[in-house]
C-alpha cells in the first residue's frame, strides 16, 4: 500500500511540477510612466544615446551643451583620452566640476526654458532627467601604488 500511495504522490508532483508558469512583467511604475508621457518624441529618442566629448568645456557654444540642450541626450561618458579628466592629484575636483555643470546645464533647461539660435524655437516643457554619467579612468596616478 505505502509503494502505490509514494507511486502516487510521485505522479501527481511530477505533473504539477511541468505545468508551465507565465512569468509576470510588474507594470510600470506610475512615476516612471507619466514621466514618459510627459517627454516629447525628441526627448525620448534623446534618452537612448550616452554621447563623449572633448574637453570640459560647457559652454553655449560648447558640443555638449547642443548635445545636452537641443537633442536631450541621457548622458556622458568621460574619458581621459579625450580630455575631460585632468591630471592627478586634481583629477577628483575637476571631474566633480564638470559633471556639477553638465547636470546644472540638464537642470537650468527645464527651470528656465531657452530659445534655439538656429530656429528661434523656444525649448520649453522639457522634463528633467538627471544625466546618467559614465567614467573610463586609468590610474593616471591617482591611486597609491604597492611597492
Amino acid at each position: 500500500m505505502n509503494f502505490k500511495r509514494i507511486a502516487v504522490m510521485t505522479l501527481l508532483i511530477a505533473l504539477f511540477g511541468t505545468v508551465p508558469v507565465q512569468a509576470q512583467t510588474p507594470p510600470p511604475s506610475p512615476g516612471v510612466q507619466s514621466i514618459l508621457n510627459s517627454m516629447s518624441p525628441e526627448e525620448r529618442v534623446g534618452q537612448l544615446f550616452l554621447v563623449t566629448f572633448t574637453g570640459t568645456d560647457t559652454s553655449t557654444t560648447s558640443q555638449i551643451y547642443d548635445l545636452i540642450v537641443r537633442y536631450h541626450v541621457a548622458g556622458v561618458v568621460l574619458l581621459a583620452s579625450n580630455d575631460n579628466l585632468g591630471p592627478a592629484p586634481e583629477t577628483l575636483t575637476q571631474a566633480h566640476t564638470l559633471i556639477e555643470s553638465l547636470q546644472s546645464l540638464n537642470w537650468d533647461l527645464t527651470v528656465n526654458p531657452i530659445t534655439d539660435p538656429t530656429t528661434g524655437q523656444l525649448f520649453e516643457d522639457t522634463t528633467y532627467i538627471p544625466l546618467f554619467v559614465g567614467i573610463q579612468q586609468e590610474a593616471m596616478g591617482i591611486l597609491p601604488t604597492r611597492s
